[in-house]
C-alpha cells in the first residue's frame, strides 16, 4: 500500500521555565486545530510517569512482563511503553523515537507534531520563545544554533543582534507562530 502523505511538521517550544511556552504552545495548537489540523502534542518531564494502578488489569500485564500495554476506551486510548533501556536511557534517544512513532500513526495522521522542552535534542527544530530581553548569552554561547528555526520574541523592536540565517522572527503572539506554522507546512 502506497502513503501519499506529507510527513507531519515537528517543532519544539524551547525557553526557561516561566517563559510562557506552554500558553503559547496550547494557543497554537488550539488555532491549528480549529483550522482542522490533526495535532499531536508531546511534553518532556524529569519525573517519573505513574498512569496505572496496583490491582488493574494493565497493570498486572505490565508487572507480568508486558513491554507495551494498551488500554482501549469508547473515547480515548492510552500506550504504556517501557524503553528499550528500561527507562535510564537518554532523553534524545526516547523522544526522537516517540516523535518516529507518532509520524506513522496510521489512523489518525498528523499533520504537526509540536512539543515542549527537549532543548538539548539537535535533531528537533526549534522555535525559541522570549518574553523579555534578548538573549544574546545565547547565541554567544552556542555560535550558530543549527536546530533553531524561529524565534517568538515579546518586544516589538528589531532584535538588538542579528539572527543565524535562515531564523524567523516573529512575534510572540499564537496566531502570527501558527500562520508561521501552515506556511513552513505548506513549503515541506
Amino acid at each position: 500500500m502506497k502513503n501519499d502523505r506529507k510527513p507531519p511538521t515537528v517543532l519544539s517550544f524551547v525557553a526557561p521555565s516561566g517563559t510562557g511556552k506552554t500558553t503559547l504552545l496550547s494557543q497554537v495548537i488550539q488555532l491549528l486545530c480549529e483550522e482542522g489540523a490533526k495535532v499531536a502534542a508531546l511534553k518532556g518531564t524529569h519525573h517519573q510517569i505513574y498512569l496505572d494502578k496496583p490491582g488493574k488489569d494493565s497493570y498486572r500485564f505490565k508487572a507480568a512482563g508486558a513491554r507495551a500495554v494498551g488500554l482501549l476506551g469508547p473515547g480515548t486510548s492510552t500506550l504504556f511503553l517501557e524503553p528499550s533501556d528500561g527507562g535510564a536511557g537518554d532523553e534524545r534517544k526516547k523522544v526522537l523515537e516517540m516523535v518516529h512513532w507518532l509520524s506513522l500513526y496510521p489512523f489518525a495522521p498528523f499533520d504537526y507534531i509540536l512539543c515542549e522542552g527537549f532543548a538539548h535534542v539537535p535533531e528537533l527544530p526549534k522555535l525559541r520563545v522570549v518574553r523579555d530581553e534578548w538573549p544574546i548569552a545565547y547565541f554567544a554561547e552556542r555560535g550558530h544554533v543549527a536546530d533553531l528555526t524561529a524565534i517568538a520574541w515579546g518586544k516589538g523592536e528589531k532584535p538588538p543582534s542579528e539572527l543565524p540565517a535562515g531564523v524567523a522572527l516573529l512575534p510572540l503572539d499564537a496566531e502570527a507562530v501558527a500562520k508561521w506554522l501552515v506556511k513552513r507546512r505548506e513549503a515541506q
